[in-house]
């Protein structure tokens, strides 16, 4: 999944859960559920489309791009859930360039397909391993194709200087800690932000590596080896060894 801001994510609809509040953009998948299928699924199909025009425009669900990304910004406000976006690859190619041109402060067509292509490269190598059944069949040769860029870069319409500066100044500190970063070594700026979208990561990084750590001594006090090392009171076993409350 590509994370844009707050809990805000895109990824392909090669492979869609019905249990996160979602937006669909497909030729394949971009239709409405049944009633009685969304009775019992936990997600909330916020909208849906074979494209974006669908989705997009006057008397649409959303008027614009600032409106929907303030819309879902407001949604996960409210629900502290995760919302994706799924897509077709022309449908990820547009939402991503509509994305880069809020977020970049002199975005060019050369600059966000580069940027784009990252992306599918990374699905294009991991996103199979994640979901593919262990039965040694590869399925598609590419996740997501990256085609006609440039047309469909040209396609999005870019947000006014105004409105682009009241977006960043709302949702910065929420935005991919990668941008972050990015803006910090180019010129300093966004030192707050960066530090506070850091700060979850590591603390996740640190909860990983303490199971890790927990499992190996584990292991290992449970043998008799290490454990006459200890000289213990008595040998601990999986049947006598109790949780500390």
């Amino acid at each position: 999944m590509i994370h844009l801001f707050k809990k805000i994510y895109v990824t392909t609809d090669n492979i869609i859960d019905p249990n996160f509040d979602r937006i669909v953009v497909s030729q394949n998948n971009g239709f409405n559920l049944l009633e009685d299928l969304q009775k019992i699924l936990s997600g909330q199909l916020i909208a849906y489309g074979l494209e974006w025009d669908d989705i997009l425009g006057k008397d649409k669900t959303f008027k614009d791009a600032s409106t929907l990304f303030d819309q879902l910004a407001t949604k996960c406000d409210a629900t502290n859930k995760r919302i994706v976006v799924y897509c077709d690859n022309a449908a990820l190619q547009f939402i991503m360039s509509t994305w880069y041109k809020f977020i970049l402060k002199t975005p060019t067509a050369d600059s966000v397909e580069s940027l784009v292509r990252a992306h599918a490269f990374k699905f294009n190598t991991f996103f199979r391993g994640r979901f593919s059944s262990n039965n040694a069949k590869l399925g598609a040769g590419e996740i997501l194709k990256v085609e006609n860029f440039k047309t469909i870069y040209d396609s999005v319409k870019a947000p006014s200087a105004a409105k682009k500066k009241a977006f960043m100044t709302k949702y910065k500190n929420t935005i991919s800690v990668e941008h972050l970063l990015a803006n910090y070594l180019n010129n300093k700026s966004s030192k707050a932000e960066l530090k506070s979208a850091v700060r979850p990561l590591l603390k996740k990084v640190f909860e990983q590596y303490l199971y890790e750590l927990k499992e190996v001594f584990f292991q290992h006090f449970l043998t008799k080896p290490f454990a006459d090392k200890l000289s213990l009171d008595k040998t601990y076993t999986l049947n006598n060894i109790k949780k500390h409350k």
